[in-house]
């Protein structure tokens, strides 16, 4: 098992993984059709990979099998620390058949120490209900309060 940072050259499988993750898994109606969503797709991570977005993946006999997308987030500066950045999880996902085999787990270990690397000094996320031991086990904690504005 391989994990690595995504490169252009992967935008094609993330595409794949992305449509499988949100229509397949989560049964999110799309917009429009396969191919537009992969054409929008591909345009922002062209725009935005290892930029504002980093996303790790775990690769399997040249396959990738599990993904994070990570926004990162700078901070505005401020007399203690004049540039500062929070990683905000935006996506995680993992095939059906390479789940609950500890991957998720080594996969966000690279995160985590890469984030500490990076000097990112946060990492934030929205699990789901049925994620949040996971992400506990991971020495996440539940203690912060967010206020949302949905729209």
């Amino acid at each position: 098992m391989e994990f690595r940072l995504a490169s252009t050259s992967d935008i094609d499988s993330l595409s794949e993984l992305r449509w499988q993750d949100k229509v397949v898994e989560e049964s999110v109606v799309p917009a429009g059709s396969k191919e537009e969503f992969f054409e929008a797709f591909r345009v922002y991570l062209h725009e935005h990979l290892n930029q504002s977005l980093n996303v790790w993946v775990a690769e399997e006999n040249h396959e990738i099998v599990a993904n994070v997308y990570i926004t990162r987030v700078r901070k505005v500066p401020n007399p203690k620390c004049y540039s500062g950045e929070i990683a905000y999880v935006s996506g995680v996902f993992t095939l059906r058949h390479m789940r609950n085999k500890g991957l998720g787990q080594a996969l966000f270990e690279k995160v985590k120490a890469w984030s500490e690397k990076e000097g990112i000094e946060l990492i934030i996320l929205w699990p789901s209900e049925r994620a949040k031991p996971f992400y506990e086990r991971l020495g996440f904690k539940n203690e912060n309060d967010v206020i949302e504005l949905e729209f």
